[in-house]
């Protein structure tokens, strides 16, 4: 898994990644993405993981709900595009449990409305 691109639109932190969703990958993603929010000064991010692929079995799904919590938890809002066939909502449950406002989504438009309201 890897960070490929990043850029702002006006209050919002766009990341894009792509690759294997590995524990090692996704958390060392999470930190940057987390570095380059803070650094923005971004409390809105958009993660774009339409080129993502499933991870190989559910705990891994579980473990980043969690450090979604450790890094995240209150200060942040982030959306998740992903591909339909992807989605099980089980690392969105995870992290939203642990007070992390989180939603995954299949369509771009939909993701930056949640975002902004």
């Amino acid at each position: 898994m890897q960070l490929i691109q990043h850029d702002e639109f006006s209050e919002l932190l766009h990341v894009v990644t792509s690759g294997k969703w590995t524990l090692a990958g996704v958390f060392e993603f999470m930190e940057k993405t987390k570095e380059l929010a803070v650094k923005n000064n971004k409390k809105k991010i958009l993660v774009d993981s339409t080129s993502f692929d499933s991870p190989e079995n559910e705990m891994i799904r579980f473990h980043t709900g969690e450090k979604m919590a450790e890094l995240f938890r209150y200060h942040y809002k982030i959306a998740s595009i992903a591909k339909a066939e992807t989605i099980t909502r089980f690392t969105e449950d995870v992290a939203v449990n642990r007070n992390v406002k989180f939603k995954v989504f299949t369509s771009q438009n939909d993701a930056i409305k949640w975002l902004l309201d």
